[in-house]
């Protein structure tokens, strides 16, 4: 389970929103540190009724479903996260590595509340009956 956040800028749609993992990524496109998330390979410049948030949510599943996300050839200059890129590219094997350790952090973290979020996904309901909680900030 990956967690991240959407920031809208105050002049959003006419801006590109921000979009940070809250949950430790190892991806080219993914800063390393603050978890931030390249946007600019898919959407350049952002434009108004253009560019749309559900555009950004399809994005966040691209990257790590096909192979040029992960590859950037001709884009190298949009990686965030060098490291990721090359060993993607070197040590493809390392790479993997690198993923899985992020993966298995985050399934061990997976219901770990932070401060200022909110849950689509109460542990305690039966699994036969659908609820969405949502909690207050």
């Amino acid at each position: 389970m990956l967690k991240f956040r959407v920031v809208f800028p105050d002049n959003y749609p006419s801006a590109m929103p921000e979009v940070y993992f809250e949950t430790k990524v190892f991806h080219p496109l993914v800063e390393e540190r603050f978890g931030h998330l390249q946007l600019r390979k898919d959407f350049g410049e952002w434009k108004h009724g253009k560019h749309w948030l559900i555009q950004v949510l399809l994005y966040l599943k691209k990257i790590f479903h096909l192979e040029k996300y992960y590859s950037l050839d001709g884009a190298a200059d949009m990686a965030l996260n060098r490291q990721a890129l090359s060993l993607y590219r070197d040590n493809f094997e390392g790479f993997v590595d690198r993923c899985i350790e992020c993966t298995e952090k985050s399934v061990r973290d997976q219901f770990r509340e932070e401060a200022g979020s909110f849950r689509l996904y109460d542990k305690s309901v039966n699994r036969d009956k659908i609820q969405v909680k949502v909690e207050s900030f």
